[in-house]
């Protein structure tokens, strides 16, 4: 077999060089020089690019899909690059190195640039066959990554305006589209509807009405959740813009819905406060609802449901606790489900593929966000697309997709208690939350996706740069607390699909686990005496907050009923957040009373409390600026607003520094629908 059986694609010229990524060779006129995959994929990336600098975390959001590698193996695939490419016949530099900014390509590219994702078909890879020993262990792993599938993927962009769409519905012929939207983050949601093609949108709801999770029916209308001054509504609206309440809910907007029928909707919600999620078939002529599966009790509970296209199973996802999720289906009539997948990763969107497929959006196999095909008879997976699809719907037949791609900056933003425009921290393009101060105010911890995964970052707030700390590979992390010398910060990590708690070395990196169980294990602080660690654990719908003994492991319970605590510089009282509650609490230790500090909602849910300088600090509603810092006053009990906080992200995280507080500050929220056809390969 030669090269006229497999024509080779068209080279592009960098410098002096021929470059043939299909062969992996470099063709000049000193010779051929063979490189390895990966190497060639990031000289792709720099030609995709050149001239413009490279950052190292677009190198592993790009080649690595931003799992966390080493700054060593970075190094090594540039090195690799550069001895290939400086071995030649003149010698002018090909890389430049732009110091704390990246690199760059500094040679002319000529002919066209081959993306670094392109995937190749087989008849391209001719050295596949030929390759032996590690080596071809190596490009063999590299083709299942790359291989064809059955279907190619046409995207196409449906919304381009201001502000954020989210939530698509198609109906099931693929005509029509439904989605939630608003311009500005302190709009609520809007319900619009337009035909599929078409640019022009029909808004359904008043300005008053909160509007999510749409979903169609075969007969052409949609369902949704709906929010207003008279609480949660299950709703149904018509093309031509009227609708009508049908049951009340809970937090369905969370749990989600999906049509049964014609007459029935599988609604997932909350029976009651604080219990688990469950899916029930809703009965829209009677009101009368039924089981449908039987979830685990103590569990977060089963949410986004999917009626596969023959109407007789339903997929959903699972979640033992907040954040990670696994596939499940139910046959109808059952009650019983049966798990699919294993990953213990994040998903934040399910809908019906082609073929009777699944379409998953998930962090799975320790990277970031990707589109997935999930066959659900086999349990087989195929990665469609290197970015996630959140809210993802789709068509009866799912060919026809669309979902919502996201663009979010949030950053941490110093505000002085005076007011006035203050300043951010570290800015970057992603998502920084949960800020935490060391001991002595010197250092920052907080959490980021910089490098396309959740990891604890640190920042020397006197003129230096932000490090990544932590090296979890995917796993979800939340909450920071240091340690009253400066040496550890404890922080909760899922495992498992629950969380457990973690001990992380501020010099090294290094993790050791100080509480890993078979229960959810959250919210760690270090205790006032030094030596225990007091966090919250949940046992079914049962919250109790409990220290345990770093030196000697032994636990002991402080007292039931808390999501979130602080504790007294002496240790005797406990100011906490409820679950399923507003307010803040306080509770004495010794005496176990507990009496109510302040009526502010959703305080302790969204991570803003902090304990400085004998005051309790707090974010509470504000007629003035929408959220506000509150200060209360430990020793008399008088609460008073502090400041502003413009832009506030949920949750952000709280921590007070001198007379100026901390925070994560929404800087730029954007979500675009986009259309995804999978049309049959020829």
């Amino acid at each position: 077999m030669n090269s006229r059986d497999h024509p080779s694609r068209p080279a592009m010229t960098i410098g002096e060089w021929s470059v043939w990524p299909d062969r992996l060779e470099l063709q000049g006129r000193t010779g051929t020089r063979k490189i390895e995959p990966l190497t060639m994929r990031l000289l792709l990336l720099l030609a995709e690019k050149a001239p413009e600098t490279i950052s190292r975390d677009d190198m592993i959001d790009r080649l690595w899909d931003g799992r966390a590698v080493s700054d060593d193996a970075v190094n090594k695939q540039l090195s690799k690059l550069r001895a290939a490419l400086e071995s030649g016949h003149d010698d002018k530099p090909y890389l430049r190195t732009v110091p704390r900014i990246g690199v760059r390509l500094v040679r002319p590219v000529e002919g066209p640039v081959i993306a670094p994702y392109e995937r190749y078909r087989r008849k391209h890879l001719p050295w596949l066959a030929a390759a032996a020993g590690a080596a071809a262990l190596a490009v063999a792993g590299m083709w299942l990554w790359l291989r064809p599938t059955e279907w190619e993927l046409v995207q196409q962009p449906v919304t381009a305006i201001p502000g954020s769409e989210i939530e698509p519905a198609l109906s099931p012929d693929g005509r029509w589209l439904a989605y939630v939207g608003r311009v500005s983050p302190g709009e609520p949601f809007a319900l619009f509807v337009r035909p599929v093609g078409s640019d022009r949108s029909q808004r359904i709801t008043a300005p008053d009405v909160s509007a999510r999770v749409p979903t169609w029916s075969n007969d052409g209308r949609i369902a949704f959740v709906r929010r207003s001054s008279a609480g949660c509504r299950i709703a149904i609206a018509l093309t031509s813009g009227s609708y009508r309440d049908v049951a009340p809910c809970i937090l369905a907007e969370i749990g989600g819905l999906a049509w049964l029928d014609s007459r029935r909707l599988i609604v997932s919600d909350h029976p009651g406060s604080g219990q688990t999620f469950r899916l029930s078939a809703l009965d829209l002529a009677t009101g009368q609802t039924e089981l449908l599966v039987d979830p685990p009790s103590g569990d977060v509970g089963d949410i986004r449901p999917v009626v596969s296209a023959d109407g007789e199973t339903i997929y959903f996802l699972r979640n033992k606790s907040v954040g990670p999720s696994e596939v499940y289906s139910a046959r109808l009539g059952s009650r019983r489900a049966t798990k699919i997948s294993a990953d213990n990763a994040v998903i934040n969107g399910l809908a019906p593929g082609p073929g009777g497929t699944l379409l998953v959006s998930s962090q799975r196999g320790g990277m970031g966000f990707a589109l997935w095909s999930l066959d659900p008879r086999a349990r087989q997976w195929r990665r469609l697309l290197p970015e996630g699809a959140p809210g993802i719907a789709s068509s009866r037949t799912g060919t026809l997709a669309s979902y919502a791609r996201l663009d979010r900056q949030i950053s941490l933003w110093q505000l002085p208690f005076s007011g006035g425009e203050g300043r951010p921290l570290a800015p970057s393009t992603r998502v920084d939350w949960s800020p935490a101060l060391s001991p002595d105010g010197k250092r920052l911890a907080f959490l980021s996706n910089r490098t396309g995964e959740w990891e604890i970052w640190l920042l020397d707030l006197v003129g230096g740069s932000p490090r990544r700390l932590t090296h979890f590979g995917g796993r979800e992390v939340q909450d920071l607390h240091w340690s009253r010398d400066g040496r550890m910060i404890a922080t909760s990590v899922a495992s498992e699909g629950l969380f457990d708690l973690f001990l992380i070395d501020v010099e090294t990196g290094a993790a050791r686990g100080a509480a890993i169980t078979a229960q959810d294990e959250r919210q760690p602080f270090f205790a006032p005496d030094g030596r225990s660690l007091w966090f919250v654990r949940r046992y079914g719908n049962r919250f109790q907050l409990r220290s345990i003994d770093l030196a000697s492991k032994r636990e002991s319970m402080l007292f039931e009923g808390a999501i979130r605590a602080v504790a007294s510089a002496d240790g005797r009282t406990a100011y906490f957040a409820k679950p399923f509650a507003d307010g803040l609490w306080s509770a004495d230790l010794a005496a176990g009373s507990v009496k109510p500090v302040a009526p502010w909602p959703d305080a302790g849910r969204n991570r803003n409390v902090d304990l400085f300088s004998g005051a309790l600090w707090a974010t509470a509603p504000d007629g003035r600026s929408g959220i506000a810092l509150m200060r209360i006053d430990l020793s008399s009990g008088k609460s008073s607003r502090v400041v502003g906080l413009p832009g506030i992200a949920r949750p952000s995280g709280i921590a007070i520094l001198g007379d100026s507080v901390i925070y994560a500050r929404l800087q730029r929220e954007e979500a675009d629908l986009v259309t995804l056809r999978f049309e049959k390969r020829r």
